[in-house]
């Protein structure tokens, strides 16, 4: 309404009292001074000045800094990589702050205005004594630009070179943006706003302390080592059972740490009685087994350890089961040179000898026998170290047919007695006739 107006005049009621119409031309006096005061300022991009907070938008925070138009600092002008749900909690209505003009002003009237550039002016004269006293800063990827990465110190901006990134070459400079990391001062400028860090040599400080660590860490390990190793086999015996923890699983077998820093190898056919048994599928690492010490090594620091010795092993078990001189139906499975095996009721093989397979002259097994063939044989020794047994088909039918000739002869005398009495009792009868005969 008053755009365009050159004067302003005031106009009362007959009945307004004085007092109330000198009030309003001194309120009117002092907006004329205050609007003579802004007209009076001189706006200048760079220049600093005093605000004051008087609305937070979606877009950004509107001062009051004095000048006739006021102030717009953008939510990322505020803070670092500020947005509103970032700034606007921080920030009331009234807040006095210092910001710096960086535009003129915009398509809305508001002049453009930055807090950060004004911290950023107060950071860089303070800057100096702080890299005096340490320079090595906490800063953050801001952007990955050409050449390296742009990064922030506190509300200064510096500049990382891509070669100063790591000790290895960096394939992708984005990777580090928005990440907060310690960085070694390299050049610092602040007339020109230059700040240039690198990382590189922390990096190598910090692999070369980690190394030192470890070469310590791993001498004092190996002294210990050395001394258990020494306790171990001074201690152990061949043939004792000892208690331990798998420490790896190897497609060769498990090693068993059976006291601190000592460890042995129980190899693959150590596992078990059964065959092609591999250790991933019986056990992982952090198992508790019993071992069986077969072997200690001192001058060359190695312990053979066996699982299966602790084992009952399963031929010597179906080997108690078999008696020597029994006679057993088998099956033939095989021939051999000089011989046939024979597969057992239980399941364990045994061997008929070419000698043995009949009761002539045989040149070669399988002119006698056909493999499958169900056979009689005679148990003639069972080898229980050898894991061997010895079978005869031959002795087998001979203790066949002594069998028979026994059962006949134990059934012949009563035969004899039948026979006997059948005889006596025709003899009887026919006796008269003869005596009449003779008379």
């Amino acid at each position: 309404m008053l755009t365009n107006a050159k004067t302003i005049g005031i106009t009362a009621g007959a009945s307004t009292p004085e007092e109330i119409i000198e009030e309003a031309v001194s309120t009117m006096e002092t907006m004329e001074s205050l609007l003579g005061e802004k007209e009076s300022m001189k706006l200048h991009i760079g220049m600093v000045a005093e605000g004051t907070v008087v609305a937070i938008t979606n877009e950004e925070v509107v001062v009051d800094f004095g000048y006739q138009s006021e102030g717009s600092v953008a939510f990322d002008q505020w803070i670092v990589c500020g947005t509103k749900e970032t700034v606007a909690p921080t920030v009331k209505v009234g807040d006095k702050v210092t910001l710096k003009v960086i535009a003129s002003e915009n398509q809305d009237g508001l002049v453009v205005m930055s807090r950060l550039k004004a911290l950023a002016d107060e950071a860089w004269t303070k800057l100096p004594e702080q890299i005096a006293a340490n320079k090595v800063l906490k800063v953050k990827g801001l952007k990955a630009v050409k050449g390296g990465l742009t990064v922030a110190y506190q509300t200064v901006s510096g500049f990382i070179p891509a070669s100063h990134l790591d000790i290895k070459r960096v394939e992708n400079i984005k990777d580090y943006e928005g990440k907060e990391m310690d960085a070694e001062v390299l050049e610092c400028v602040p007339e020109k706003k230059r700040l240039v860090l690198s990382r590189r040599n922390l990096l190598r400080q910090e692999a070369n302390a980690k190394h030192e660590a470890y070469e310590a860490d791993k001498a004092k390990r190996q002294e210990a080592r050395a001394a258990a190793e020494e306790q171990a086999f001074a201690t152990l015996q061949v043939g004792s059972t000892v208690h331990g923890t798998v420490k790896s699983v190897v497609d060769f077998g498990l090693f068993v740490e059976i006291a601190p820093y000592v460890q042995g190898l129980v190899h693959v056919s150590e596992l078990s009685w059964e065959k092609g048994v591999k250790a991933a599928d019986k056990y992982k690492v952090g198992d508790e087994v019993d071992v069986y010490v077969k072997d200690l090594d001192p001058e060359r620091k190695r312990i053979s350890l066996s699982l299966k010795a602790l084992q009952e092993d399963p031929w010597q078990a179906k080997a108690k089961e078999i008696k020597e001189g029994e006679i057993l139906t088998g099956t033939v499975t095989r021939f051999l040179s000089f011989g046939a095996i024979v597969k057992l009721p239980n399941g364990l093989e045994g061997m008929v000898h070419v000698s043995e397979i009949a009761d002539k002259r045989v040149e070669k097994p399988e002119d006698v026998l056909k493999s499958g063939e169900e056979v009689k044989v005679k148990v003639l020794h069972v080898d229980t170290n050898g894991k061997k047994i010895a079978l005869s088909i031959n002795k087998a039918k001979e203790d066949a047919e002594k069998a028979e000739v026994s059962q006949f002869m134990e059934e012949k005398p009563a035969l004899s007695q039948d026979l006997g009495a059948k005889l006596n009792e025709t003899a009887a009868a026919e006796e008269p006739a003869t005596e009449n005969k003779a008379e």
